[in-house]
C-alpha cells in the first residue's frame, strides 16, 4: 500500500487536491484527516488542513509522472506541473522544519524559514539525483531510477527527436542511453550600413545596424521526475560585411583621405551600432580681414541717458566729447592675415576664405604714415567704417558763447557745434557732426548727421539728428516707390495680354496706361506725390543730391502735365531706378548711432536715425519719429509718436480724451505705464484704441503675427 500526504486550505480541498494529483477517485482511496483547518486572528497562527490517502501502488509504469495543480501550502505559490515525487518529497521536508518555524514567533524568522525551506528543494541540495531529469547550460541530464520513470513535458512547435524517431506527443519518457535531440529554428538579420559625406565635404560617416544570429537553446531547469521543456532565445551579433567592404565603398565613393580603420573596426565590434566618423579632412583655415585699430575714443560718453535722477544731470557737463592734438595717433592698421588650405575626404584642395584688406581714406584733418593714422590738426576725431572702407578725419569744434539768433546769424558748420546759450526764433542750425544746445530752442530748425543735445526745451521746433536727408521724406519716397514698381509690374502684364492687344487701348501711350491704372488701383497715389512736392519743397535748401528734385519733377510731369506728354516704358523705369537709388543712397547715409537727448517738446518735430529721449516731465503736441527706440519719462499727450524697435513711455493721453497715436513696428513693443481712454497704439498693421484708462500695458505681435496686449 501507499500513502499520499495532501494540504489544502480545508480539508475539502486537500481531499480534492490529493485526488487529482494521484489521477485516482474517491472509491479507490482510504482518507484519514491528520489536521483540520485552523484560522488565526488576522491571518496569525493559521493552519492548512492535511489528509492521508492509502491506495494500492500499481508498479507498471504506463504513465507520465502525475503533475500536481494548486498552491503550495506553506509559501501558497503556484505548484502547477510541479511532479507528484517532487511534491511529496518537499512535504517531507516542510514537515521537518514545521516545528522550528511554529517555535518562531517573529514574522521575519518565520519568512526566513519558510525562505530556507524553499532553498531546500533546489537540486544542488538533493541528496540523490535518481530517476529525476534536468537541463543545465542547455544540456539535458537524466538520471535513471527504478522507483522513477523520467519524463518531459514538450513546448508546443518544438521538433525532438528520440533515438532518431520523431516525437509527436507532448511528453516523452527518457532514460540514460536514450538520445534525446533537439532542432531549433535560426533566424538571421543581415548588416544595414550606409556611408554619407557631409555637405562641408570634411567627413564621411558609416551608419551602421549591427547582423545579428537570433538562436534558440533549451531553458535551464530544476531536476524533478517530470521538467517541462522551454526555450530561450540567445542574439548573436554576426556583422554580414567586412573592414574590406567598407574600405571597397570608401574609394567606389571616391573618399581617399583621412580614413580612420580603428573607427571602422570599432563599428563593426559595435552591437548597438549608429553613426560613426571614418574618414576626416582637414577644415581650411579662413584669413583673417583687415582691421584697424583704434587708440583714441571717437564716440562721445554720455551720462545722462541711464540717469533717472533728473535733478543730477548737468547738461553742460553731462556730454564728453573726445579731442585730439596735431600729430597724436587716431589707429594703427593691420594688414590682412592670409588662411591656410584644407582638404576634403576626397582629396580635393579646399581654398580658404580669401582675407580682404582695408581701403583706409584719409580725409581733413588726417593723414598715413605707414601703418598709422595721425591727426594733422586739432579737433574731434571721426572713424567711419563701411565694411573694409575707412574714413578717417578730423572735425573742428566751433563753441557759440551766447544765443543764436538775429546777431548772429544762423549757423552752417561742417564740424560739432556747441551752443552755450539759446536758439530763438526762425533761426537754423546744420551741422556734420554733434550738436550740443544748453538751454532752450523756440521755433528753429536743428539738423545735425551725428547726435543733438538739448539742456532745455523745444518749442515749436523742427530737430533732425542722424541724416542727410530727412526720414519723413525717406520714408515717404519708399511708399511711392514701391506702388510706382507695382504698377509697371501691372502694366507689363497689361502689355503682353491678348486682350490688350484686341483692344481699343492697344495704341494707347505708356502714359494713359499709367493714368488708367491709376485711377483704377492706385486711387491714393496723387495725394502721396503732391505730399512729396511738398516735403521736397521744404527740404530742398538741406538736400545735396540733385536727384531729389529731378524726381520730384518727374512726378509733376507724369501724374500732373496739362496737357499730358508721352512717357515711354523706358522712361518710367529710369524713374524707378533713380528712386531706388536715392532710398539705398539715403539709408546708407543714415547713422544708427545719431540720437536725440532734450528735456521736454511741446508742439515740435523730433526726427532721429537712432534713439529719441524725452527726459523731462512731457512731451505735447508733437510728431516723434525714430529708427530706434524712444523713451519719454513723462507725459506724452496729443500728436503722434513712431518708434521702430519700440517705447517706454509713462503716460500717454489725457482725461479730456486728448486723441494720441503711437506706433512701432511688427519687430518693436510698446510699454506704457498708464495710458488714458482714447489713446490708440498700433503694432505693424495692428490697431487698438483704448475704451478706458489702464496701467501697465504692453504690446507686440505674437510668435503668429497677431496683436498680442498684456496688463502687469
Amino acid at each position: 500500500m501507499t500513502t499520499f500526504i495532501s494540504k489544502g486550505r480545508t480539508v475539502k480541498e486537500a481531499i480534492h487536491l490529493g485526488l487529482e494529483a494521484l489521477q485516482l477517485d474517491r472509491t479507490q482511496v482510504e482518507i484519514e484527516v491528520l489536521q483540520i483547518e485552523k484560522r488565526g486572528l488576522l491571518g496569525i497562527g493559521n493552519k492548512d488542513a492535511t489528509v492521508k490517502l492509502t491506495y494500492q501502488l500499481d508498479t507498471t509504469v504506463t504513465s507520465p509522472n502525475p503533475s500536481i495543480k494548486g498552491t503550495m501550502p506553506e509559501t501558497h505559490t503556484s505548484i502547477d506541473g510541479m511532479g507528484l515525487d517532487d511534491f511529496l518529497d518537499y512535504l517531507n521536508q516542510a514537515s521537518s522544519i514545521e516545528e522550528d518555524i511554529h517555535e518562531k514567533n517573529d514574522k521575519d524568522d518565520i519568512s526566513q524559514t519558510i525562505s530556507e525551506a524553499s532553498d531546500a528543494i533546489h537540486y544542488e541540495h538533493h541528496q540523490s539525483l535518481s530517476g529525476k531529469v534536468w537541463v543545465k547550460d542547455g544540456q539535458l541530464f537524466v538520471k535513471d531510477s527504478e522507483e522513477h520513470q523520467p519524463s518531459l513535458k514538450l513546448e508546443k512547435g518544438l521538433l525532438v527527436k528520440k533515438n532518431g524517431e520523431t516525437i509527436e506527443d507532448t511528453f516523452i519518457f527518457v532514460k540514460e542511453k536514450d538520445e534525446v535531440t533537439f532542432f531549433f529554428e535560426e533566424a538571421s538579420e543581415p548588416t544595414e550600413w550606409k556611408i554619407v559625406e557631409t555637405d562641408d565635404k570634411l567627413k564621411a560617416e558609416l551608419r551602421i545596424k549591427p547582423g545579428i544570429e537570433r538562436q534558440l537553446k533549451l531553458k535551464d531547469t530544476t531536476p524533478g521526475y517530470q521538467v517541462t521543456i522551454e526555450t530561450v532565445e540567445d542574439i548573436v551579433v554576426k556583422q554580414t560585411i567586412t573592414s574590406s567592404d567598407i574600405l571597397a565603398a570608401l574609394t567606389e565613393r571616391g573618399v581617399i583621405y583621412g580614413i580612420d580603420e580603428q573607427a571602422i573596426e570599432s563599428a563593426l565590434s559595435s552591437k548597438q551600432g549608429g553613426l560613426f566618423v571614418i574618414a576626416k579632412g582637414e577644415a581650411p583655415v579662413d584669413g583673417i580681414d583687415g582691421r584697424l585699430e583704434e587708440k583714441i575714443k571717437t564716440r562721445p560718453e554720455n551720462d545722462s541717458k541711464d540717469n533717472s535722477d533728473l535733478s543730477a544731470i548737468d547738461y553742460r557737463e553731462r556730454k564728453k566729447i573726445p579731442n585730439v592734438e596735431k600729430g597724436q595717433v587716431l589707429a594703427i592698421i593691420h594688414p590682412a592675415i592670409k588662411g591656410k588650405s584644407g582638404i576634403s575626404v576626397r582629396g580635393e584642395d579646399m581654398p580658404p576664405r580669401l582675407a580682404r584688406e582695408l581701403k583706409v581714406v584719409t580725409q581733413k584733418g588726417t593723414i598715413k604714415l605707414d601703418n598709422r593714422i595721425v591727426a594733422n590738426e586739432n579737433g574731434r576725431p571721426f572713424i567711419e567704417r563701411r565694411g573694409p572702407l575707412v574714413k578717417t578725419k578730423v572735425l573742428p569744434q566751433m563753441v557759440h558763447d551766447g544765443d543764436v539768433d538775429l546777431s548772429s546769424g544762423n549757423i552752417i558748420f561742417r564740424g560739432d557745434v556747441e551752443v552755450k546759450g539759446d536758439v530763438t526764433e526762425g533761426m537754423q542750425i546744420q551741422s556734420g557732426g554733434h550738436v550740443t544746445i544748453h538751454q532752450t530752442v523756440n521755433g528753429a530748425t536743428i539738423r545735425a548727421l551725428q547726435s543733438i543735445h538739448i539742456g532745455g526745451n523745444a518749442n515749436r521746433s523742427d530737430i533732425a539728428s542722424g541724416s542727410h536727408v530727412d526720414l519723413t521724406l525717406q520714408h515717404v519716397l519708399s511708399g511711392l516707390y514701391h506702388k510706382l514698381l507695382d504698377m509697371q509690374q501691372m502694366i507689363d502684364q497689361i502689355i503682353q495680354s491678348p486682350k490688350f492687344k484686341n483692344s481699343p487701348y492697344k495704341h494707347a501711350s505708356i502714359t494713359s496706361l499709367i493714368l488708367l491704372v491709376k485711377e483704377k488701383r492706385f486711387k491714393t497715389l496723387s495725394k502721396d506725390i503732391q505730399y512729396f512736392n511738398q516735403l521736397v519743397a521744404n527740404e530742398k535748401k538741406y538736400l545735396i543730391e540733385e536727384e531729389w528734385e529731378e524726381v520730384n519733377e518727374s512726378l509733376k510731369k507724369i501724374f500732373f502735365r496739362i496737357p499730358q506728354i508721352d512717357v515711354s516704358m523706358d522712361t518710367f523705369k529710369r524713374l524707378l531706378d533713380q528712386m531706388k537709388n536715392l532710398i539705398d543712397l539715403s539709408a546708407m547715409q543714415n547713422n544708427e548711432e545719431a540720437n536725440l537727448f532734450l528735456k521736454n517738446a511741446l508742439n515740435s518735430r523730433l526726427v532721429s536715425a537712432g534713439d529719441i529721449m524725452v527726459l523731462g516731465r512731457s512731451c505735447i503736441n508733437s510728431t516723434i519719429k525714430a529708427e530706434g527706440f524712444v523713451t519719454v519719462r513723462g507725459i506724452v499727450r496729443g500728436g503722434e509718436l513712431f518708434a521702430k524697435k519700440g517705447c517706454d513711455l509713462y503716460e500717454v493721453g489725457g482725461q479730456m480724451g486728448v486723441r494720441t497715436l503711437i506706433k512701432t513696428s511688427e519687430e518693436g513693443k510698446i510699454r506704457i505705464k498708464k495710458v488714458f481712454e482714447g489713446t490708440v497704439i498700433k503694432v505693424g498693421g495692428w490697431t487698438h484704441t483704448f475704451e478706458e484708462d489702464q496701467e501697465f500695458i504692453e504690446a507686440s505681435l505674437n510668435k503668429e503675427g497677431k496683436f498680442h496686449l498684456t496688463h502687469h
